[in-house]
């Protein structure tokens, strides 16, 4: 029965001899302290049953058995008699020798014959000792078996319930009841179960002497939600959690905010909610743009730097700058390279830019500044010698002006030319003024002057008139 309740046998050494010693010198280790499901009753039983004594054992089978019996009744009873040997007690007065051989003389007769029956049916009388002694073990592993196997209860419905009320309801299941935490719940009642372990099912039982744990409400309690946008997502949670609030994460993207900050949430810092609550926060997960490892295209020429950044999803701006070699070449760049950015990025290359010379066309209509001049008919029809010569050489000198344009200058030129044409050279882009100055050839007097702006690349042809 010891084994069978624990699992163990209640004397266990290395040798036989070691066996043999404890039977003698020490008492078994109670079976209810290895198996605590085991009831009082039963445990009480084993133990007058390995008494070292025999006299304070089980006398009979059947002794034994009722208690047994007593035991699937009242398995926490107290009814398990236990003798105990006292070596110190008093002498008692003996029974007459004359009334114990009478009782023995009445032993004798009804032993003698019982042993009279079991010489004269041998095999009827093993017969029925084998079915007695498995009726009393067959009976007795059930009975144990019986006891040291828990009941089932139905688990009752504690949530909502006071702490007191809930733990008499427990007991009354022969449950045991466990106060797991305690924790702020606006929704019930301070003091009053929120929740149990195991939960509460219909027709769902568990093994009496289980535990049901259960959380018990503190009630509401209020508290001021702290400001943790900008924070990074551990510290809004654990400053959210230290003011008893509970912190409910969002992912977002965010072009502005920093992966892993809080970008927003959506109750107001400073305002006052019920501790334990839900603060929705959202954290920022990057940009969501894919992200690009710029290149340096110093060096190259314009077209192919643009293309190579264009390839990996930059926009490009070219800024032109003066020079006198490497022309269309690469020269700087606004982002550095090896530097990560969003794709879409513009970059700004400075490209070198070599002037060409470029042609400018100073058109004067001579004719309608001087007025011109026409031929007199005095010059073909005179026949004074005198008279022609003199003519002619007024003529002559009234026809032509000097052109000095800027520093290079013309004479001879025709008062009656209406598209005089003097080129000039210049940087494409370069300004200057274009003076243009006429002058009298025979006096040297300045007729006409006149300044325009001019710039290379921007005007094929300047008219003055």
């Amino acid at each position: 029965m010891y084994e069978m309740v624990t699992g163990k046998v209640p004397f266990d050494a290395d040798t036989p001899v070691s066996v043999a010693l404890k039977h003698m010198q020490e008492d078994p280790i109670p079976p209810k302290e290895i198996n605590p499901h085991l009831p009082d009753a039963i445990d009480k039983i084993i133990m007058k049953a390995l008494k070292k004594d025999p006299n304070l054992r089980y006398q009979t089978a059947t002794e034994m058995l009722q208690d047994l019996k007593m035991a699937l009744k009242n398995p926490s009873g107290d009814f398990v008699e236990q003798i105990e040997y006292d070596p110190t007690a008093a002498t008692q007065k003996m029974d007459s020798y004359k009334n114990v051989r009478n009782r023995a003389e009445e032993n004798n007769k009804k032993e003698g014959k019982f042993k009279k029956f079991i010489k004269r049916h041998k095999v009827l009388s093993a017969f029925i000792g084998i079915i007695l002694l498995f009726s009393v073990a067959f009976g007795g592993t059930l009975a144990v078996l019986n006891i040291t196997n828990p009941k089932e209860v139905q688990i009752p419905n504690l949530v909502g319930k006071t702490e007191e009320e809930a733990k008499q309801e427990a007991e009354n299941s022969k449950l045991k009841f466990e106060v797991k935490s305690e924790e702020y719940n606006k929704d019930v009642e301070e003091g009053k179960i929120i929740s149990q372990d195991p939960t509460y099912h219909e027709n769902y039982n568990v093994k009496e002497g289980s535990t049901i744990q259960v959380v018990i409400s503190k009630g509401t309690e209020k508290t001021t939600v702290p400001k943790v946008v900008g924070e990074k997502e551990a510290d809004a949670i654990k400053a959210l959690e230290d003011a008893n609030l509970k912190a409910e994460v969002v992912e977002e993207t965010s072009k502005t905010v920093e992966e892993g900050y809080v970008i927003s949430q959506d109750t107001e810092a400073e305002t006052e909610v019920a501790a334990g609550d839900t603060v929705k926060i959202h954290v920022s997960t990057g940009t969501g743009i894919k992200q690009v490892t710029v290149v340096s295209v110093v060096g190259q020429g314009e077209e192919a730097a643009k293309t190579t950044l264009e390839n990996l999803g930059l926009k490009v701006n070219i800024t032109y700058v003066a020079s006198t070699t490497d022309n269309g070449k690469v020269t700087k760049q606004s982002v550095e390279n090896g530097k990560v950015v969003d794709e879409g990025t513009t970059v700004t290359l400075t490209v070198n830019k070599v002037a060409e010379t470029k042609t400018v066309n100073v058109k004067i209509n001579i004719k309608a500044i001087t007025g011109g001049y026409t031929e007199s008919s005095n010059n073909k029809n005179s026949t004074n010698s005198t008279n022609t010569s003199s003519t002619t050489d007024s003529n002559s000198t009234s026809k032509t002006v000097n052109i000095k344009v800027n520093d290079e200058t013309r004479t001879g030129v025709s008062k009656n030319e209406t598209d005089y044409s003097v080129s000039l050279s210049g940087k494409d882009g370069e300004s200057i003024t274009v003076t243009v100055t006429l002058t009298d050839p025979s006096t040297g007097e300045e007729i006409y002057k006149s300044s325009k702006p001019l710039t290379f690349g921007s005007q094929d042809t300047i008219t003055f008139n």
